[in-house]
């Protein structure tokens, strides 16, 4: 009873003419008023059996001929087949293979009582046929309805009356009353199923698919109206034994035949049966002739139980082997809770997420964009896309049973209602948030479009499994072909655009997202002073900011197959669920662990791809110096071969460990395709053996979507190696972004021009000390102590490693000092400062493509006496701000990086060696002419060289001599000072 939600139900068992008896629960739970044997049940279809005696009583009486045509006994009924005139008879509509539907009322909401009905039938030009008449069984209550309009007229008295006294009465069946009995408290009380409970539910009196009063009766009466069929009651009950053949002229249904009223087992047993299903009672009578044993079960819920219950009590009765007997339990119930309850879910979220919107605007986060003409096309676009998705749960009625929404609701499940109300409210509630986030959309591209995509991967995945969901059932389940492909081309446009819509906003959102991260990293190496971006390993740079991040674009694609598997395996799940829920139940424990023993093996190929990530830092890092190092190590050939020995080497451990790891997926990925296997199996072998009760078709259910699954499950699978990486790459990028150290703000507003008149650079007491953890005794430069007045040149001399590019650095800020002060114009400045005041030639010169930091205007005269000056005219063009080519000697490289000097006018020149790569001819020319005309123009000049020769053009020569500077220690250098 638990298991078939029946609150109280009466057993009776028949063994020749005695009966037993017994009951079970209650007639109303809420009173707790228990089942008694006097309790009266609605009988629904059952009431066949009566109205079918009672025709053959008319018949023995010959008042009426079976075989006649009904339109002789009801002028007035003109059916049509294929919009021609057929014939009925009322033999055909005992049999059910009259060919009316068993809805062809269900369009009239009006039609609640039997005139009502006559006037549509009188009204309606023909009764519209779905079958020729006697060609095929199709059960329609409308039959019997008929048939009790056959009696009216024929008797020329109601036909209640009739049959309560011409039948039920002379029978004795006093307690089986039609219409409702004066005695309410003898009533059961009716329940309905609903949320996977039966729920109180009281049937209004026309049903849609009847017209016809309703009848009540209790199990003492039935008892005795089964005795009377068992037994061929007295000889004035001869005819009875003809309600009892089935019509052997039309196809047999569901291993049965159908009499007059009752249905006969083609199963071998002879089994004589009746079942009745109202939206709120359930019966059913069987009996076996030959073993005398009859059963009777009255419940008050519309559950399937009740028939399975009457077949097993029969076989206990009978002394019969106990058959496997199908229980085709109404699973629409439970797609009907769950559907709510996923619908209140949604809802929910929607409400939490409109809350949201609203407290962003509250808190600014969110502002009013406007109306404008593609927010308007937006929006009515989505409105456009929910008039299908409307006009579907619209025609469902009509598309599932042929009901109208009346009949949907009286006879479905009180989950029906609940769905349907939550659906349209999830419809239009998502159209409202919607609306509010494209009318107050986010700052964060991600709080903006993460709903939409989270609500469309759902969709998606539900829309996936309806489309193959329709398709395995599309020759079982009814729909009308019209119908069925309606749902099938909206649940297909649905899956696909959702998916294409999910696919294209992921794809665009990682591209953003890939730029936002490359310019943060780009950001923060640009934040961080060139003495610490020194630190940095080469390789880990390179990585980071290509292979690390052109990984991470690979989101997109991996979020979709990910998400789109999950909701797909998702609503799989619960499309078992409602061909065996306790099946499923096991199958998703079993899925379960068969998942977290994945995710653990998995976890151990985790360390390999770390493994594997850091082995291409250094085959990068070998890359990058054979890029900047390919001319030193070319000179040598065994150079050359070690070289590329090691990069091999590095290569090699690259390859071993990516090997490894991808090997270690593999394993893992079998490892689930076994255990992927062994659910099939699960499925085959082992609820067969827990489940005694679960059909074959319901096995193969689940092989099939599960089949069907194995690809999203597939999916899933891969794209856990690839999240795996993906994990790497960012825990890398978020690594590397946290050990770079900033030192000042990019985003800070640039600093006013340093192009002022300076006097005066002076250094006082600066000292520095490299901080390698490996050096004893780290080489430390100062305390420097120098100063350099506008219009000076000064020479900065010394040997290999005696700090001279040490020095060069803290002068123009590239190294933060460790002690001391920097003065510009007799005015502390901060070192990273320093830089602004410099135009800088350092050794070897890089040269950009692109002139930055230069003021290019009207300056088209003075670039071309500067270009013609150093001899570049013919070799250099400038075009815009751009080189129209930087491929040029060493000597022409450093020229063209004196002409950046030139152009950027700085008040401080620093040149590194410059003249060490040019012709004698251009050396002179630099200490001869550039550097007096720049003194001359006031200039402070600073110049690392070698070049003794010239030292007289300089007003100042300084050595560098093991990190200390010195006046120069030759003749010439009469005259010069140190300060």
């Amino acid at each position: 009873m638990v298991e078939g939600d029946i609150p109280g139900l009466n057993v009776v068992f028949v063994k020749g003419k005695q009966y037993t008896i017994r009951s079970y629960g209650f007639s109303s739970v809420g009173s707790q008023r228990p089942v008694l044997p006097e309790t009266l049940f609605e009988i629904n279809e059952c009431r066949e059996s009566f109205i079918a005696l009672a025709i053959t009583k008319l018949a023995a009486l010959h008042l009426i001929d079976i075989n006649q045509r009904v339109s002789y006994y009801l002028p007035w009924f003109r059916p049509q087949y294929k919009n021609e005139p057929a014939i009925v008879t009322v033999q055909q509509l005992l049999h059910h293979t009259s060919g009316i539907s068993a809805h062809i009322l269900s369009a009239n909401d009006d039609i609640n009582s039997v005139e009502a009905a006559k006037q549509l039938f009188v009204k309606t030009p023909g009764i519209k046929l779905n079958t020729l008449p006697g060609e095929v069984y199709s059960h329609s209550n409308i039959n019997y309805d008929i048939l009790t309009l056959i009696i009216q007229a024929v008797k020329q008295k109601d036909y209640i009356n009739y049959l309560q006294e011409e039948v039920l009465d002379t029978l004795g069946l006093f307690n089986t009353i039609f219409e409702k009995p004066r005695k309410a408290a003898l009533i059961s009380s009716g329940y309905k199923i609903g949320f996977f409970n039966p729920r109180h539910f009281i049937a209004p009196a026309y049903r849609g698919k009847s017209f016809t009063a309703p009848l009540f009766s209790n199990a003492k009466s039935l008892a005795e109206w089964l005795v009377f069929q068992m037994t061929q009651g007295d000889s004035s009950l001869n005819y009875l034994q003809q309600t009892h053949t089935m019509d052997i002229k039309v196809p047999f249904h569901d291993m049965a035949g159908h009499g007059m009223g009752w249905s006969v087992s083609l199963k071998g047993d002879g089994k004589i049966y009746s079942e009745g299903m109202g939206p709120n009672y359930s019966s059913c009578m069987a009996f076996l002739p030959d073993s005398q044993a009859g059963v009777i079960v009255l419940a008050n819920s519309n559950s399937n139980y009740t028939s399975v219950i009457a077949t097993k009590c029969l076989n206990a009765l009978a002394d019969k082997r106990a058959e496997k007997v199908a229980i085709e339990n109404d699973s629409s119930d439970t797609f009907y809770s769950m559907m709510s309850i996923i619908m209140g879910l949604f809802i929910f979220l929607l409400i939490g997420f409109a809350i949201t919107v609203i407290i962003d605007v509250a808190k600014g986060s969110r502002q009013y964009a406007g109306i404008t003409v593609q927010r308007i096309s937006r929006l009515g676009w989505s409105a456009v896309i929910l008039l299908p998705l409307l006009f579907a749960i619209y025609v469902y009625p009509y598309a599932s049973s042929g009901f109208n929404w009346y009949n949907m609701f009286l006879w479905s499940p009180v989950s029906f209602k609940v769905m349907i109300i939550l659906a349209v409210a999830a419809l239009v509630i998502t159209f409202i948030a919607y609306a509010l986030n494209l009318f107050f959309p986010h700052h964060s591209k991600i709080r903006q479009l993460l709903p939409l995509v989270l609500l469309l991967s759902i969709v998606s995945g539900i829309a996936n499994i309806a489309v193959i969901t329709l398709v395995s059932n599309s020759l079982s389940s009814g729909l009308e072909t019209k119908y069925l492909v309606f749902y099938y081309l909206l649940a297909a446009a649905v899956y696909i655009l959702s998916r294409r819509f999910v696919q294209r906003a992921l794809t665009k959102f990682s591209m953003e997202m890939i730029y936002d991260l490359r310019l943060e990293l780009i950001d923060k190496i640009f934040a961080t002073s060139y003495q610490n971006f020194e630190t940095l390993d080469r390789g880990r740079v390179y990585t980071s900011l290509n292979n690390d991040i052109l990984r991470l674009s690979e989101i997109a694609h991996t979020a979709v197959v990910f998400m789109g598997g999950i909701f797909t395996i998702v609503g799989g799940f619960v499309y078992l669920s409602l061909v065996s829920l306790w099946s499923t139940i096991v199958i998703i424990i079993v899925f379960g662990l068969i998942s977290f023993i994945y995710y653990v093996v998995t976890q151990n190929t985790d360390k390999y791809f770390h493994r594997s990530r850091d082995s291409e830092n250094v085959f990068v890092r070998y890359i990058s110096g054979m890029i900047d190092g390919f001319k030193e190590i070319s000179l040598h050939q065994k150079k050359k071969a070690e070289y590329k020995s090691d990069i091999a080497g590095a290569a090699n451990e690259f390859r071993k460990n990516t090997t490894i790891a991808n090997i270690r997926y593999i394993d893992v990925f079998i490892i689930g395709e076994c255990l992927i296997t062994l659910l099939l199996g699960v499925v085959v072998f082992v609820l067969p053996f827990f489940f005694k009760d679960i059909q074959r078709e319901s096995i193969m259910s689940f092989i099939v979507i599960l089949l069907y699954l194995i690809i999203p499950i597939d999916n899933v699978l891969n794209a856990i190696p690839s999240i795996m990486q993906l994990k790497i790459a960012k825990k890398r990028i978020d690594q590397f972004l946290k050990d770079i150290p900033a030192n000042f703000d990019v985003q800070a507003p640039v600093p006013a021009s340093k192009m002022v008149n300076v006097n005066s650079l002076r250094a006082e007491e600066i000292t520095y000390t490299y901080k390698e953890e490996a050096e004893v005794h780290p080489f430390s430069v100062g305390p420097i102590n120098v100063e350099v007045k506008a219009g000076e040149i000064l020479f900065i001399i010394g040997g290999n490693g005696s700090g001279k590019t040490t020095l060069s650095k803290l002068l123009t800020g590239l190294y933060k000092p460790d002690g001391g002060t920097f003065f510009i114009n007799e005015k502390p400045v901060h070192s990273s400062e320093l830089g602004e005041y410099f135009s800088v030639c350092f050794s070897p010169a890089f040269l950009f493509e692109k002139l930055y930091n230069v003021n290019m205007a009207n300056r088209e005269a003075e670039i071309a006496d500067y270009l013609k000056l150093l001899g570049l005219d013919e070799k250099v063009k400038i075009i815009g701000n751009r080189y129209n080519s930087i491929k040029l000697s060493g000597g022409q490289i450093k020229r063209l990086a004196l002409f950046q000097c030139y152009l950027e006018d700085s008040p401080i020149y620093l040149f590194d060696e410059w003249a060490a790569d040019q012709d004698p001819e251009y050396r002179n020319f630099f200490y001869r002419t550039l550097l007096p005309d720049m003194k001359q123009n006031g200039k402070i000049i600073i110049a690392i060289t070698h070049d003794d020769h010239y030292f007289d053009v300089a007003d100042k020569v300084l050595k560098m001599k093991m990190g200390k500077l010195e006046v120069a220690d030759f003749e010439t250098s009469a005259g010069l000072f140190l300060k």
